[in-house]
């Protein structure tokens, strides 16, 4: 894992552990610029962090993204949160829908 790679999961963890959310793992997928990097948190029990509608994920990729922000610099790359595949499912629920109507 690089040096940014690294950082970001530090800070994930951080925040994580900050909330009392103990028990979870975190995987760091790197892209190519313009592309965000995928930050993937699995956990027993995600319904705290993603809230209702994904509003607390939201809230959280955005303090996510001004800490690696502050801690990179310029080198920061755009990161983008997914807990328990939450975003993936919905986006897939939501391409279902859109082409049964």
């Amino acid at each position: 894992m690089d040096n940014q790679a690294e950082h970001i999961e530090s800070i994930v963890r951080g925040l994580l552990t900050g909330m009392g959310l103990g028990d979870f793992d975190v995987r760091i997928e790197p892209a190519q610029a313009p592309e965000p990097w995928q930050v993937a948190i699995a956990m027993r029990d995600g319904r705290f962090l993603i809230g209702k509608g994904g509003e607390n994920l939201r809230a959280f990729e955005h303090l996510l993204r001004v800490l690696v922000n502050r801690k990179l610099g310029a080198e920061a790359p755009l990161c983008v949160c997914d807990v328990n595949n939450y975003r993936r499912e919905r986006a897939e629920y939501l391409r279902s829908f859109a082409r049964q109507v």
